[in-house]
């Protein structure tokens, strides 16, 4: 007989506690909407796009959300497709697309409708594939690190969770797992959070969906087991670079990738970590995510929604899976 690891009466995170912070992670973001329906940091617009799609994702997971605010969002959203019908990751490139924004956002249209006909859109991101496997982002904002592996990863995700197979799945596959370094991550860079834990986020999930990856999935499973804190968090932030991310965005991350796994070590894990974010949460609702970490110190830009959609996602999810126990 297999006993689940979800076991309630094991549970070592208060469940009042849980359900009092959901409350009020839901709160803020619904109360953080504008008019026209996005979710966006108000000292900068740059990813009104990509944050509104991450607080409509993580809205979705939840019940007891306001449908309304959820599908004004959505509304919205839809007014900045391109004539391709993808997306990109803020409203003042709409004739752009970025292939991660795209890829998270069909993702969420299709868990909205599964008989929405996406055909043209994943055509079109299918043909965007290298013959090496990977894909290029395409964001005109992003210079340096096209080809993050995380990249790569957004586009298996989509074509996994719609069940497209027209693409080359082998070679992407290949692909991400010839990037994996030694220790178990993906690198990180700034362009990207400045944080291991986001393309771990995307790559992980990609390669679980191919059993011949169990070696590669282990190591990655063994950095994030091994970077965690003693007070339950992670941090890769580094002292000498003026804009960073915060240790909540870091955990967050993280648990993007650790909250469905069920073995012995993962478990307490996750709990350790969401005991971090129970305590670091604001009053008002959010997680502090500190600021995108251009080496720019005349750019600041804040990072609590994000933040706070993948720390309240996380904690929904573990919900979820003591829910089913």
């Amino acid at each position: 007989m297999i006993i689940s690891l979800f076991n309630t009466a094991s549970a070592q995170v208060d469940d009042q506690a849980l359900t009092a912070s959901i409350a009020k992670a839901r709160k803020f973001l619904e109360t953080h909407q504008y008019e026209n329906g996005t979710f966006q940091d108000s000292t900068k617009v740059l990813f009104n796009v990509w944050e509104t799609i991450l607080v409509c994702d993580a809205l979705l997971d939840d019940p007891k959300k306001n449908d309304s605010i959820f599908q004004h969002g959505l509304s919205w959203l839809k007014t900045v497709e391109n004539a391709q019908g993808i997306i990109c990751h803020n409203a003042t490139c709409a004739s752009s697309y970025c292939i991660e924004t795209s890829s998270l956002y069909l993702q969420l249209l299709h868990r909205v409708n599964p008989e929405t006909d996406f055909t043209k859109q994943l055509a079109v991101i299918s043909q965007m594939q290298e013959k090496s496997g990977r894909w290029a982002i395409g964001n005109p904002d992003v210079i340096y690190e096209v080809y993050f592996p995380s990249v790569t990863g957004f586009a298996v995700n989509l074509f996994e969770s719609v069940h497209y197979g027209n693409y080359e799945k082998k070679t992407a596959l290949n692909y991400i797992a010839q990037q994996q370094l030694r220790l178990g991550s993906w690198g990180k860079t700034w362009e990207y959070y400045d944080s291991p834990g986001y393309a771990l986020w995307q790559c992980v999930p990609a390669l679980k969906s191919d059993s011949i990856y169990a070696t590669q999935l282990a190591k990655a499973k063994s950095f994030i087991l091994d970077t965690q804190l003693e007070n339950g968090s992670w941090d890769f932030s580094t002292d000498n670079v003026g804009n960073h991310i915060s240790t909540e965005l870091h955990t967050a991350f993280m648990l993007q990738v650790l909250g469905n796994e069920t073995d012995e070590n993962s478990r307490p894990a996750v709990e350790r970590g969401l005991n971090f974010l129970l305590a670091s949460q604001k009053q008002n609702g959010c997680w502090d995510g500190g600021l995108f970490p251009i080496p720019n110190q005349r750019y600041r830009k804040n990072e609590y929604l994000i933040a706070t959609a993948l720390a309240y996602k996380a904690m929904l999810l573990y919900q979820h899976h003591l829910g089913n126990e």
